[in-house]
């Protein structure tokens, strides 16, 4: 960046010093004034810049006019910064002077993004992006200038993807070694970067004891108090739990429900009543109907399911 403004320094002085007419010599104050500007002297840019104002050549008038702007701009003035923005690009335009136009339209969305408006500020350079890139082209540093912009408003608008994308292509040109403001755009686009946290999975419950919790031990299974005398101990008394066998349990009836034919004068389903007959025959109080089921042991868990209608 140092030697890019001593270049500047250099360039502005040869045509300082060339015996020419004011309106040329003051092409060479102008790009001097850059100077200060980037030093962050406001006031001394822009009575520089004043100064050079009115004897400048035609050509030249707009990129006056746009440096007078970012003066204000420096100094934090954004309304006289818009203004004198608007009319730059009312000169370049007039002078047939794209490049001029093109920025000076950037710096309005600029100034349009620090007074909170992003999504308005974003509308304005995505508008503008085709013009830049037909007009700049590749091989001006204002074109990756303005996808740098680009990207800072995508990243505002949590389009994170197409601004990495638009700030690497910048980053990527052979000036971004002299504009360090685009490494800062990188940064901040990095931070703004979802992170994704691994879930922390904790095993909640008892470390000791825990064997004597699942597996009873025999003096435990022994001084229960609902242990029976089928129930036989073994050196693993969870499967030492014996059922009484079938036969020696007593059905018990369960209570069907009856259907009637009608219902408040309505007439039933069909089914219902096929129902009704069947629950009324003598079959239906065979233990072998669906109608019954067999009755628990007393202290045993039940081996066969109860059934329903």
């Amino acid at each position: 960046m140092s030697r890019r403004l001593a270049d500047v320094e250099k360039i502005s002085q040869a045509i300082v010093d060339l015996p020419l007419e004011p309106g040329i010599q003051n092409i060479g104050y102008l790009y001097r004034s850059y100077l200060l500007g980037v030093a962050g002297e406001a006031e001394r840019y822009r009575e520089a810049i004043l100064s050079v104002l009115k004897e400048i050549i035609p050509g030249y008038r707009a990129r006056a006019i746009l440096a007078l702007a970012d003066s204000y701009y420096i100094a934090g003035d954004l309304g006289d910064a818009a203004s004198l923005a608007v009319e730059a690009a009312r000169v370049a335009r007039d002078d047939n002077d794209y490049l001029i136009r093109c920025i000076s339209l950037r710096h309005l969305a600029m100034i349009r993004s620090l007074r909170g408006d992003h999504n308005g500020s974003l509308k304005d350079l995505e508008r503008l992006l085709p013009i830049v890139r037909s007009v700049l082209g590749p091989y001006s540093p204002e074109y990756y200038a303005h996808l740098n912009s680009f990207a800072v408003e995508l990243g505002e608008a949590g389009r994170l993807q197409e601004a990495n994308a638009a700030v690497d292509v910048a980053l990527k040109s052979p000036f971004s070694a002299n504009y360090p403001g685009w490494h800062e755009t990188k940064l901040e686009l990095a931070a703004k970067q979802p992170k994704v946290f691994t879930p922390l999975v904790f095993a909640l419950g008892a470390l000791h004891h825990a064997q004597q919790v699942i597996q009873p031990t025999r003096e435990n299974l022994q001084a229960a108090p609902m242990a029976a005398q089928e129930v036989k101990t073994s050196e693993n008394p969870a499967t030492s739990v014996q059922a009484q066998p079938a036969q020696a349990r007593k059905p018990i009836r369960r209570t069907p429900i009856i259907f009637k034919d009608t219902f408040k004068g309505r007439n039933l389903d069909p089914c219902f009543a096929g129902a009704l007959r069947l629950l009324k025959s003598p079959s239906a109080l065979s233990p072998n109907r669906p109608g019954y089921s067999i009755s628990p042991p007393s202290r045993a868990p039940p081996t066969t399911n109860l059934l329903t209608l």
